[in-house]
């Protein structure tokens, strides 16, 4: 973005305005000074009886004319106007090749992604090689970043600075591997601290240096700070597992799966009336054991098969009934009863509840955001939603704002357009009244 000011009735208005259109802007500016300019020409030539002046330095052959504007003229305006365009015209061509040459988004995901779970990240800088028989003035032209996980910096030297951010790929399976010299790539190291200060350094060392044996790569940790860790920050989110939280979440989890698969072992229990059992012994002519067990095991075996088939579901089963021994009593042949769920899952769903609200506060995103939550099923309403997605967005702007000054580091040294402003655009909520989509765009400067 490009940032605009102007005077107006005693204040300074400023707004940004894509930096694209900045050049349409300066250049209507630029006429209208010189509209104004030279009706003051034409007003002052009028007085004077006609006919244009010049001054006696103007007049002098064989001398340049200078500039004599002087602050707060139209023609000083005037001047700085064009240099603010040429200086316009050289950043927009500069700035194109530079997001040609860089994935500004991916690379912001990555290292935003980073932050969420380490609170560090490491972007990595190139600066152009330049030419041997050319005097070195580098610019950034490359952007990279390295997996934090991968990552591991040197200790602090006696001036408190870090001047090494090793990189492995075996970091990213174990935290101690059995490490080779050639397995290991050493970044040096720009602390963001003062980052522009080093890297000025840095070039000024190399300056002399053949092509070759310049240093043009470097890694730039940022961080978010965290007390009492001077190389690696802790996260909030880390305080589930020493609390065992996490434990005890999946310990539900688990728990809940298991009862499932226990509950589906029994689902119905079969009894056969004693009675109904004799009468069929002595229907069958089963006098021996054997012959008893496979008449018990018949009747058994009908029913269940009837219980499993699902084309039997909804369909009646006939089963026989028969008076007592009493006389009075009917009594059924064959019962079949449902075996009770033992599990509560109202306990179980309060726990979940409760839990990940725990797990939810130690990441830093209020469960509504993110819609349904285990065990909590209700909504909630839209101004609700704005006011949470603005807490958050506030809670994110610090760590945006660390970003934005690693890119507004690079945009410096580059020596760019001073009125240029890197944001970052994103999504808020609000009322349809204000937008059909219920969504407008803002921008987060530095």
């Amino acid at each position: 973005m490009y940032r605009w000011s102007r005077y107006v009735n005693g204040t300074v208005k400023t707004e940004l305005i894509p930096f694209k259109d900045a050049g349409l802007l300066i250049r209507n500016r630029i006429m209208e000074i010189q509209v104004q300019i030279d009706q003051q020409k034409a007003e002052s030539g009028e007085e004077q009886g006609g006919g244009g002046t010049i001054t006696w330095s103007q007049a002098v052959s064989g001398e340049e004319q200078k500039d004599t504007a002087q602050v707060g003229t139209p023609e000083y305006e005037l001047r700085q106007l064009r240099e603010d365009y040429r200086t316009w015209e050289e950043t927009d061509k500069e700035w194109d090749k530079f997001c040609e040459n860089n994935n500004l988004e991916l690379h912001y995901l990555k290292c935003m992604t980073d932050d969420a779970h380490m609170d560090i990240y490491f972007p990595t800088i190139g600066l152009s090689i330049g030419r041997k028989d050319q005097e070195w003035d580098p610019k950034i032209v490359k952007l990279g970043n390295i997996p934090a996980v991968c990552c591991r910096m040197e200790e602090m030297d006696e001036r408190m600075r870090i001047n090494y951010v090793y990189y492995a790929e075996k970091w990213r399976k174990d935290a101690t591997p059995k490490l080779e010299r050639k397995d290991v790539v050493a970044y040096p190291t720009l602390m963001p601290e003062n980052m522009l200060t080093e890297l000025r350094r840095q070039v000024e060392k190399s300056k002399n240096r053949p092509p070759k044996k310049r240093t043009t790569w470097f890694c730039c940790p940022s961080y978010y700070p965290s007390m009492l860790k001077p190389y690696y920050p802790q996260p909030a989110w880390w305080s589930i597992f020493p609390s065992m939280t996490y434990d005890y979440a999946t310990t539900l989890i688990t728990d809940k799966a298991m009862a499932r698969q226990n509950a589906t072992m029994w689902g119905k229990m079969i009894f056969i009336n004693n009675e109904y059992l004799r009468a069929m012994f002595d229907e069958m002519g089963a006098d021996t054991t054997e012959a008893k067990q496979a008449v018990r095991d018949s009747i058994y075996k009908k029913v269940n098969e009837f219980l499993q088939r699902r084309e039997n579901n909804g369909k009646t089963i006939c089963l026989d009934s028969f008076v007592g021994p009493d006389g009075k009593t009917m009594q059924h042949a064959v019962e079949i009863v449902d075996v009770p769920q033992l599990t509560n899952s109202r306990d179980l769903k309060e726990e979940l509840s409760e839990i990940s609200s725990v797990v939810f506060f130690a990441i830093g995103v209020h469960p509504s955001l993110i819609g349904s939550t285990p065990g909590n099923s209700g909504s909630t309403g839209g101004t609700y939603m704005r006011e949470l997605q603005l807490l958050k967005q506030n809670q994110l702007s610090t760590r945006q704002r660390i970003y934005l000054r690693f890119l507004k580091n690079i945009y410096t040294f580059n020596k760019w357009d001073k009125h240029g402003e890197i944001v970052i655009r994103q999504q808020t909520f609000t009322t349809l009244d204000r937008s059909a989509t219920g969504t407008e765009e803002t921008e987060s400067t530095l």
